[in-house]
């Protein structure tokens, strides 16, 4: 796929997100998620990073309820709004998870439940090898 199609997509994604936040956000709910085939890696006071979080329900939600260092990113600018009311106790960035850089070894783990389906498959790889980079 080339690039101008790529962003075309990505553009009509992110408007798709910011106007129909409410209906989304009421789509989700905590029994959606279930957060025990993880709990074995989820040990004390881990930093997590959640790529494409949402409106921070139910993923972000339920590990940072639990204690750990969470860390929620999603291109919506009205999901992370709506993610910073719902989880307060979790940090929230607005960005393109395309885009992310961060420090090799800043995170214990990294999840992401929603959001690779909407990287062109072709960044897959990339994206993937980056991401493993923010490892311990």
């Amino acid at each position: 796929m080339d690039a101008e199609t790529v962003n075309k997509l990505l553009a009509i994604n992110r408007a798709f997100y910011s106007q129909f936040s409410a209906d989304f956000s009421d789509s989700r709910s905590s029994n959606y998620f279930n957060i025990e085939p993880f709990r074995e890696y989820l040990t004390d006071g881990i930093r997590l990073l959640d790529v494409g979080c949402g409106n921070g329900l139910p993923a972000l939600h339920e590990i940072a309820a639990r204690g750990h260092r969470a860390l929620g990113v999603d291109v919506s600018a009205r999901q992370v709004e709506l993610a910073r009311a719902n989880v307060p106790q979790a940090s929230v960035l607005h960005a393109d998870a395309r885009e992310l850089r961060f420090e090799p070894g800043s995170f214990d783990a990294v999840v992401s439940f929603y959001a690779l389906d909407q990287i062109p498959r072709e960044q897959h790889l990339e994206t993937l090898a980056r991401w493993r980079t923010w490892l311990r």
